[in-house]
């Protein structure tokens, strides 16, 4: 794994594709967990943009499920679970 990390002098919510962090994921212990997380980000009160309800991603990897939104930011958030 490569990390960078490197200062900009531009100010503004992040875009990906600029400089800054990509986006971060977070692993849980069951699917059942992502739906539980969801649940959560879509409630009225949360203010959460959701890209993805929870969906199958074979292209990462068999069984992986996962769903996607943004924070404040405009940071992308994943929260995943990949069976072992």
């Amino acid at each position: 794994m490569i990390l960078l990390i490197g200062r900009t002098m531009e100010v503004g919510r992040h875009e990906r594709g600029k400089p800054g962090l990509h986006h971060l994921a977070f692993s849980v212990n069951s699917r059942a967990e992502v739906d539980r997380i969801y649940e959560e980000a879509i409630k009225p009160l949360a203010h959460v943009e959701v890209e993805d309800p929870p969906i199958d991603c074979p292209e990462y990897g068999e069984g992986y499920y996962a769903t996607f939104f943004f924070d404040p930011d405009g940071i992308k958030l994943e929260v995943t679970y990949t069976p072992e």
